[in-house]
C-alpha cells in the first residue's frame, strides 16, 4: 500500500454522513459495511502473495465488528484497511490493499490515518503491522512514521514489525513512550516463542483448520511423518 496524505476528520459509523478525510482525489473513509465485502475479498486475492488470505466469512465478521475501513474516491471504492480490536493497548493491522489505478495519491495514508485516530481516541498505546521484507510496501510504513522494532520468520519469509507509538491521546496526554513502547510499561507484543517440541524460536505453524501450533515447521513436518 502506497503512501499518501494524512486523513481528516473523525471516524464515522455505518449510517453516519461521510466527512472528507483526505486532500488528495477528494478520498473518503468509512468503516466498511456488508456491502463492500465483495470488494474487499477481490482486492484480497488480488493481492494474495502480499496480504495473505483471510476466509469470506472472517472477513464478513471483521466487518460486522467495525474492523474494516474502506476507502472511496466519489462512488468508487479505491482501498480498504482490515485491523484488529482497539480495545487493548495495541492495535494491529492485518490487511491494507489499494487499487492499482489510486497508489500514490493519498489513499492508504487516509486509511492508515483513519485508524490512528480511531485507536489513539479508544486509548491504544500504538498500532503495528507485519510486512514481508521484500515488499515496497515497507517503503509506505516508514514514510506513515512507522518504525522498524524487529523481524520475525514468517511462512513466506522474514517480516518486518512496524509500529507507531501515541504521544499525545485524544483529549489527553499519554505516559511518556519506553524503549519499545507507546507508553510506560508498554511493549509491543511479539510472536516468537520457544517450540514446545525443540525449543527453537517460532512463531507457530498453521495447519489445517486454521490451527496455529505452538510447535516449528520442523517439529510438524516430523509429527505429519511419524
Amino acid at each position: 500500500m502506497p503512501p499518501g496524505a494524512p486523513a481528516r476528520g473523525r471516524l464515522h459509523s455505518p449510517g453516519e454522513p461521510v466527512l472528507p478525510v483526505a486532500v488528495h482525489d477528494r478520498c473518503v473513509v468509512s468503516r466498511a459495511t456488508r456491502a463492500d465485502l465483495p470488494f474487499v475479498v477481490a482486492l484480497q486475492k488480488r493481492h494474495a502473495q502480499a496480504l495473505g488470505f483471510i476466509p469470506r466469512m472472517a472477513l464478513a465478521q471483521k466487518i460486522g465488528l467495525g474492523q474494516v475501513l474502506v476507502a472511496r474516491v466519489g462512488r468508487r471504492r479505491v482501498g480498504f484497511l482490515h485491523h484488529g480490536s482497539p480495545a487493548g493497548p495495541e492495535v494491529r493491522v492485518f490487511q491494507a490493499a489499494v487499487v492499482g489505478g489510486r497508489r500514490r495519491r493519498g489513499v492508504g495514508g487516509a486509511l492508515v490515518s483513519r485508524l490512528l485516530e480511531h485507536a489513539a481516541a479508544a486509548g491504544a498505546a500504538g498500532v503495528s503491522c507485519r510486512c514481508l521484507s521484500f515488499l515496497d510496501a515497507n517503503r509506505f510504513w516508514a514514510a506513515a512514521g512507522f518504525e522498524r522494532i524487529a523481524t520475525e520468520p514468517g511462512a513466506k519469509g522474514t517480516l518486518n514489525v512496524w509500529a507507531r507509538r501515541f504521544h499525545v491521546h485524544v483529549g489527553r496526554t499519554a505516559a511518556p513512550p519506553g524503549p519499545t513502547g507507546g507508553g510506560a510499561g508498554f511493549d509491543f507484543a511479539s510472536r516468537l516463542h520457544a517450540c514446545a517440541g525443540c525449543g527453537a524460536a517460532t512463531v507457530g505453524t498453521w495447519v489445517r483448520g486454521a490451527r496455529r501450533l505452538t510447535l516449528c515447521a520442523g517439529c510438524v513436518n516430523a509429527a505429519e511423518r511419524n
